[in-house]
Parts: C-alpha cells; structure tokens; sequence
C-alpha cells in the first residue's frame, strides 16, 4: 500500500467535507505579535487547533525575512467559524480550513492559485477534483483515513479475534465481557461526531447504493424524507448500540476523556471519526492500537472513513498588499513541500499519514495497512457535512438520544422527518437572534456572561478570553470568536463562539466582592505558568462590587483553586442553553442588548 494507497486516497479525499473582530484577535488575543521588520508585516493565520509553531520555525530557516502571525482560536465549532470569517471578509491572510468551502464562497473570497508554478507539485488527482470552474482555490494538506480502533494488546494477550464484519463482532462480544473488559467507548462530545456515526454506517448498506446517493440530496432538497429505506441505517445502528459498541455517558462525553479512558488499557474498542495514535504513549510504549475498517453485517462493503488535515488558501485582500501577497506566495510554496506538508503537520511521522504531492512515497503503519483492501476497493467513505450544516447539530443530538437509550430505530426516523419538515418551514436551522453590530472579543465575552448570569440569577460573571500565549498554550474555554454584523446566529454559529461549547455546563461561585475583583485582575492562569489569560467581569450596569460583600459569580471555567475556595457548583444548565434563551429574548445583537440591566 504505497504510491497506490496516495493516488487512490487523493481521488477521494478531495470531497472531505467534515464544522472587524480578526483585527482585535490579532491585536489582543495574539499574545507576541509579529512586528513589521524588513518591510515585511506580519502574514497572519489562525490555529483552529492546530499547533504552526513548528511551520513557523521551518519557514523561517527557508524565508528568514517572513514574520508568520498566528492567532488563537480555540473555540468549539471551528469549521463554522472558518467560514463564517470568510463571509464576514475577517478571514486570514493564509486561510485554513478543515473542509472544502463553497465553491461560490471560494471564487468570491480566495485568490485563485492556478497560475502559480507551485500546484504542478500535486497529484493530478487532487487538482482534478479541487478545480472549481478552471481554477484552483484551496489546496490539500496531508490526509488520514480511519476507521474502528481497538487495542491490540488486548487481542493478543486474550487471542481475540479481529472481527471482519459485524456478525464476527457479535460472536466477540460477548468474549470481552466476559474477560472484565469494556467493549468500547465512545466520543461523542460534538453532534457532528453522532451524525457521522449513523451516516458512516448507513455507508455500509443503503447510503452506499444508487438509491441512497439519490435520497441524500433529496432529503436536503426535501423531496425525500427518513422513512423508508433510510430506515435500514437507523435500525443497523441500533445494533450496534444494542451491542455496546456506541453508547453516551455523561461522564465520557468529553472526547479527551474518552480517549483517556481507552488509554487507561482495559476498553476493546475506541468509536471516533478521526485519526488516533497507534500506541499507548507518544513515545510508542504501552499498548499497541490497530484499526478496523466499520463493519458491514456480511463484512462485504466495509468502509473506512477519511479525514484530511487542513486545506489551504489565500485570502482575495492580499491582491492589495503587493509585499503581503509575494511573501504569501512563498509560504504557499513552502506548504507544497514535503518539508512544508509536514511541518504544517506539527511533524508527525512519516508513516501516519498521506501526503497528495507527486513525489511523496510512504511506508504505512498496521492501522492503515488493516484498511487497505477497502481503500483499493475504492469504498473510501468522506464525513458527510458540507451541505448538511442546517442538519448536523439536530439530528445528531438525536443520534445521541438514541445511544442513551432514549429513541428505539423507529423513533429516531420519526425525529428526523420531524426536523426535516421544520427546517425546511423555517428556511434553515432556526434563528434565534440578529447580529446589528459587529461585537469585539471582549464584548461577544460580555454577552455570553450576561446570558449565563441570567440563567442563574447570579450576581456577576467572569468570562475568559481566549489568546495566543505559543506553543500548544491557548484557552478552550474561553471566548475565542466574535460575533459579526450581519450574520443570523443558529446553533452552530452560537456553538462557535460559545465557550461551553455544545454541551458543557456552566458553574457558580460564592466569592467575596474583593475575590473577584482580584480574579478579574489576575485573569486565569489555565496553565499554571504565570502567564495567565484575561478575564472579563461583566455586572449587572456595570455596578461596582463592595469588597466584603459574598456574591454568587456564574462562570463556564476555573482553576482548581479558586473552584475549592468559592466552593464551585454545577448550575444545572448548559451554557448553549442559556445563551439561546436569552438571545430569544434580546432578537437583536447590538450594543444595547447585550448590556445587562
């Protein structure tokens, strides 16, 4: 599986579709800002979880004269976000993105790459499929493809198995349990995972037909709806919660616990939809992990899931700055690299994954090696997204739903049909408020603090900011995005800038006025390093807080300490939760509405 497996993942990957406010971002949440040296300003990209201190270092060894800026965001929903800065003309000048944009948005807002000597360097497979109208706008880091892992330890040490097709995977089961173990957990911090779930499944028998290419874009066009024989889909993925392959608790929910939990070495299986490491430990010791592909009943059509890294493009503004535009041409050129693919990478070995460039050759390790024979197939199953954005949170809360236990096959095909119909009547996802003013850091942290204190009566709040404090240090529960004039907040765009995310609740504190004032001037010292992240103290009309006063101060994160010492306590609500009741309420986001009276 060498030059092969490329070509091949190239082909298919391409279709991944996995989702005023930048200045202040680069002024206050860059953390170091690169200054104008040289001529040069500073060529600014955004991390979205990815850490480009090792992409900077090594262009800077190639074009020591190029000052790379890199600004945080650690927020919940960054593949909403990215397109929302795309939208809004707050983008980047080296734009990333963790899906194909609408090719619309691509010809509108990027600069078209095709005339540079740089994009011959890429398998022509990639360039075919990135074409939009003749040009090239985004183009390809590196890719993984992925499937079920498991811990193959466990296997050797219990001589299991690996099962090739799910009914071998009922006849294991049962084998695990009764050895002590735990057959699987599963991440289902994010809606879009639980949506990927049903659909990667569904990929192993209708969804994979004809006649199930054609109801996906039927459904969306609502010419079709879940009954039927999209029910097959729900009903095979009740089996694999019956199975206790997929399941939900509240105490793993958290995708990082999870996988700590898995790692812990006593769980057969690990359910995710993107790549995980191949032992135990960073350093290869410990446990060693494999993947399966996801099973078929037959194990006939099995499917592995593919994931790409990052796509890269150039912001349209750039034309402006001729200087900004020639260095930004140069990391480009660097980035179509090997040297520049993995370095954007956060050099990872060689051997995890695929690069799409003409001249890469790889040696593979056993998880892709155990998919091999579903890549050469061709049955290469890309996350489903792009075009489900108004579908994705609701239907894959009902996916969750149903891995509770609280939905049979049948109710989760009526629940579907039911969200169908609504977003449809209402013209999308449903709107709960308009933004009339573009909102800075500090004031999207001021409404979020003013939706959550009246949420819970509390007194005050302290809300984080998030900020690029350099390697691997930025905040994720802080404030990382902002609001922009113009956009209709729904879900996903409140899950983007909310710092409790889809799913995490949020917390009370009794703390004298004098704790929080010192709190509010101190800031969050997340990594315990002395370099600590800002607070903002939001109360109600900005009234001030005597010093020995106790007062109950809501907030979605603190430190150890300070949770033991204002005795922190669950409010009982997620902080998405009281961020839609309150924008319900307000309808309009502007610089009124967001004060707190």
């Amino acid at each position: 599986m060498k030059k092969c497996i490329k070509s091949a993942l190239c082909a298919v990957l391409i279709f991944l579709l996995i989702t005023g406010c930048t200045n202040t971002l680069s002024d206050d949440s860059a953390g170091k800002n690169e200054s104008k040296t040289n001529g040069h300003e500073p060529i600014t990209i955004v991390t979205f979880g990815r850490n480009y201190e090792p992409l900077k270092k090594a262009l800077k060894k190639v074009y020591p004269e190029i000052n790379l800026e890199i600004i945080s965001y650690k927020g919940r929903n960054s593949s909403r976000y990215t397109t929302t800065l795309l939208k809004t003309d707050n983008a980047p000048d080296i734009f990333t993105s963790v899906h194909r944009i609408d090719e619309k948005l691509q010809k509108e807002k990027l600069l078209s790459l095709s005339g540079y000597s740089f994009v011959s360097k890429y398998d022509m497979s990639v360039l075919n499929h990135a074409d939009v109208d003749g040009s090239i706008y985004l183009l390809p880091n590196g890719y993984t493809i992925s499937g079920i892992f498991y811990n193959k330890t466990l296997f050797q040490k219990h001589n299991w198995e690996v099962p090739k097709s799910f009914k071998e995977l009922q006849q294991l089961v049962p084998k695990i349990k009764e050895a002590g173990v735990t057959v699987s957990v599963s991440e289902n911090q994010y809606p879009g995972n639980a949506f990927t779930y049903l659909f990667t499944l569904g990929a192993t028998n209708f969804l994979s037909t004809q006649d199930g290419v054609r109801w996906k874009n039927d459904f969306i066009l609502g010419k079709a709806d879940a009954s039927g024989d999209f029910k097959q889909c729900a009903q095979y993925l009740q089996k694999w919660i019956d199975l206790g392959m997929l399941n939900y608790s509240e105490e793993l929910h958290d995708d990082s616990k999870a996988e700590e939990y898995f790692a812990q070495g006593n769980t057969a299986f690990l359910m995710k939809i993107s790549p995980f490491r191949v032992s135990q430990n960073d350093d290869g010791t410990g446990d060693q992990y494999g993947g399966l592909p996801w099973l078929s009943e037959d194990g006939s059509n099995n499917v592995a899931l593919t994931n790409s890294s990052r796509y890269f493009g150039l912001n349209k503004n750039l034309e402006k700055n001729p200087q900004k535009l020639e260095d930004a041409l140069k990391i480009m050129e660097f980035l179509s690299t090997e040297e520049g693919q993995l370095a954007a990478l956060e050099n990872p070995k060689k051997d995890s994954i695929v690069l799409p460039l003409k001249e890469f050759d790889s040696s593979v390790n056993d998880i892709y090696k155990s998919l091999e024979k579903s890549v050469e197939e061709g049955k290469v199953i890309p996350l489903v997204y792009t075009g489900w954005e108004d579908y994705l949170e609701p239907i894959g809360s009902a996916v969750i739903e149903q891995e509770s236990g609280k939905l049979d096959a049948d109710q989760l095909v009526e629940k579907i049909n039911t969200i169908q119909k609504k977003t449809i009547t209402e013209g999308g996802a449903e709107i709960y408020a308009d933004v009339e003013e573009t909102l800075t850091l500090e004031e999207t942290a001021h409404l979020v603090g003013t939706a959550y204190a009246a949420k819970t009566n509390a007194d005050c709040a302290l809300i984080s900011l998030g900020e690029y404090h350099g390697d691997k240090k930025e905040n994720p529960f802080g404030v990382n995005g902002c609001l922009f004039k113009g956009i209709k907040i729904n879900a996903e765009e409140l899950c983007a800038v909310n710092p409790a995310g889809w799913s995490d609740t949020i917390y009370t504190m009794k703390l004298t006025g004098n704790e929080i004032k010192q709190l509010a001037k101190t800031g969050y010292d997340l990594f315990n390093d002395g370099n600590p992240f800002p607070y903002v103290l939001i109360t109600k009309e900005g009234s001030k807080l005597d010093d020995d006063v106790t007062y109950t101060v809501v907030c979605n994160e603190t430190t150890d300490t300070v949770a033991k010492q204002g005795k922190l306590k669950n409010a009982g609500v997620t902080g998405q939760q009281a961020l839609i009741d309150y924008l319900k309420k307000i309808k309009k986001v502007n610089l009124e509405t967001i004060r707190w009276k």
